[in-house]
């Protein structure tokens, strides 16, 4: 019977925290910005995250032989990868105090990473600006999944990239995946990050300012509905704010690679996308029974 391949596992879910803790500096900064007290913890919690990404990694990486990676192998890869993610994305709101239950905190990350929208926040705008940040990222994060989202660093980890990479997305024909892994998730991730700074320049064009804009970009091309406010959209009073949000998760909703195609292409193509039109249909049919 084969050995577990162990190393792939530490290895991949030890970059992909080194990762989380870069994402959670980049909030950190935010709370430099506006001057925060509770920056700290986000310092202090991207430096846990890390560490421990590294541990994992080299233990993986050490002594280290090339050995086929299975299926099992993969998929507990990825759930553990989300699983240690959201616990991770906890350290921010515990360590500050913002959210003092550990149940509630892996509440709202896990509502975060998996773009779900719940939350167990009450005064929603007393939050810190920068975990508010946090909190915004992490539904950017969990929208175009963070697995698809570091493939294009894992050449390190040679053909395993597309076993993590069929894991991970959906939506992908058999003559795309023939194309490089690492370019389809490029193209992917190019798109994504495109279309969530359109949302955000579209968003402060509007009456929002550059932090709310930025925050409700992250969590509206992800589908995740996080709101910096407590009354949420209907905060802005803005038929212009709506119709940019209604923009970006319908944008959201589509398959990033068709997207990709239509922008690099200009073609009349994703009108004859049948996932496109039955997505297209969907949408409108129960918008107009709903309203």
């Amino acid at each position: 019977m084969r050995n577990f391949n162990h190393q792939f596992v530490f290895s991949s879910i030890g970059l992909i925290l080194m990762i989380e803790s870069s994402f959670m500096l980049i909030s950190a900064f935010v709370g430099e910005v506006y001057q925060e007290p509770s920056v700290y913890s986000l310092y202090l919690s991207s430096l846990i995250t890390f560490v421990s990404g590294l541990v994992l990694f080299l233990i993986g990486r050490k002594k280290r032989k090339e050995k086929r990676i299975s299926q099992r192998e993969v998929y507990l890869t990825v759930t553990l990868v989300w699983v240690m993610m959201a616990l991770y994305g906890t350290l921010p709101f515990l360590i500050g105090g913002a959210i003092p239950s550990f149940t509630d905190a892996f509440f709202e990350s896990v509502c975060g990473f998996t773009t779900t929208g719940s939350s167990t926040l009450i005064n929603i705008e007393a939050f810190p600006k920068s975990l508010h940040f946090w909190r915004s990222f992490t539904q950017w994060i969990g929208g175009i999944g963070i697995i698809i989202f570091v493939m294009s660093f894992l050449p390190l980890f040679g053909g395993s990239s597309s076993h993590l990479y069929n894991a991970e997305a959906t939506g992908i024909s058999k003559e795309q995946l023939r194309l490089r892994v690492s370019d389809i998730t490029r193209n992917m991730s190019f798109t994504y990050l495109g279309l969530t700074a359109v949302g955000f320049l579209l968003l402060w064009a509007g009456p929002m300012n550059a932090f709310d804009a930025a925050c409700h970009a992250f969590t509206s091309i992800s589908t995740g509905g996080f709101s910096t406010k407590q009354a949420s959209i209907a905060h802005f009073n803005s038929a212009y704010t709506e119709y940019v949000i209604i923009f970006l998760m319908f944008s959201g909703g589509i398959r990033f690679l068709l997207l990709f195609n239509l922008f690099r292409n200009f073609s009349g193509r994703i009108f004859k996308d049948e996932e496109f039109l039955w997505y297209s249909f969907m949408i409108l049919g129960f918008t107009f029974i709903i309203t």
